[in-house]
């Protein structure tokens, strides 16, 4: 059986949508369960009122999407937990897709993420290479971004594999074995926005455990609208971005290797600078996009020339 597990932060509206969705599907899972990272929306309350067969969990601060995790799993009962996004919807056949899955694996998995896809129904770039040099190289002659312009154009016209080995797959919703997730302590709480996700599917690679995509299943994600907060682009935001990076190369890469990562991203996206200079002459670009390249390799490069170790902050 699975077991639901809904990490939420305001976005009370999001968070009631998600759970109808999973209870309309043809399978249930097991339980459902919302971690509450302290809401100030009266989120707590409102669901309450409105489900009463779910288990809300109401903290008295924000742990972050990786500590709500590490704590909300451990009123699962069940070998297998989607820990998700609040901003989710789930397909009327995704819990039955997803046992499957796990059948057909044997459960012999550390991760398993389906594929995202926005509203529309275009997929989004919800996997990827884990950040290395190599990585950084493929940003930087485009062929990486090439390679998930392709996925997303030919996605339903290509036959993929249906479980694609991947780097890492977006935690906004994953399926992980929670053997696996217990024996490798779960998301590190040092990273409190970004990359939490990346540095938990290393850690399952490092253990022998398979990250893997299932092409054949999908769920919606609005993407960043959960919290209801619509700060947009903020200098906060990207520097909080960037240290996610920043933070998990040097605690992954060589510092030689982090030092190139840096550099190389930094180019990276002065290279999508000029890009999207570009678009907006042409109205394909935006004033938020163009700052977030700007501020992304600004920071990157300061990254570069400095060393200096951190903890992530919070805001």
């Amino acid at each position: 059986m699975i077991d639901l597990l809904i990490i939420s932060y305001n976005g009370k509206d999001f968070t009631s949508q998600a759970i109808e969705s999973a209870l309309a599907n043809t399978v249930q899972p097991r339980s459902i369960i919302v971690l509450d990272n302290n809401s100030t929306d009266g989120s707590v309350e409102y669901l309450s009122s409105k489900f009463k067969d779910i288990q809300i969990i109401a903290n008295k601060e924000n742990l972050s999407y990786g500590g709500g995790a590490n704590l909300g799993i451990k009123f699962c009962n069940s070998d297998f937990v989607v820990i998700s996004n609040n901003d989710v919807i789930f397909p009327p056949n995704f819990f039955s897709k997803l046992l499957e899955a796990i059948d057909l694996l044997d459960g012999k998995f550390g991760i398993l993420g389906p594929l995202q896809i926005y509203p529309n129904g275009k997929p989004q770039f919800s996997f990827g290479s884990l950040h290395s040099v190599l990585s950084a190289l493929l940003d930087v002659t485009f062929l990486h971004s090439l390679f998930l312009i392709l996925v997303r154009m030919f996605y339903k016209v290509f036959h993929y594999p249906r479980f694609l080995k991947v780097g890492y797959v977006d935690g906004a919703v994953i399926c992980v074995n929670r053997k696996a997730f217990e024996s490798i302590g779960g998301f590190d709480e040092n990273f409190r926005l970004y990359s939490e996700d990346t540095d938990l599917c290393l850690r399952m690679k490092k253990k022998g455990y398979n990250v893997l995509v299932d092409m054949g299943n999908t769920v919606v994600h609005y993407r960043g609208q959960g919290k209801n907060d619509r700060i947009g682009v903020t200098p906060q935001r990207i520097e909080q971005f960037v240290n996610a990076r920043v933070l998990y190369c040097q605690k992954n890469l060589s510092s030689l290797s982090a030092k190139l990562y840096f550099l190389l991203e930094s180019i990276f996206y002065l290279e999508l600078l000029v890009v999207n200079l570009i678009r907006r002459i042409f109205g394909k670009s935006n004033k938020d996009t163009i700052k977030f390249c700007l501020t992304s390799s600004k920071l990157f490069f300061i990254k570069f020339l400095g060393n200096k170790k951190f903890k992530q902050k919070s805001y």
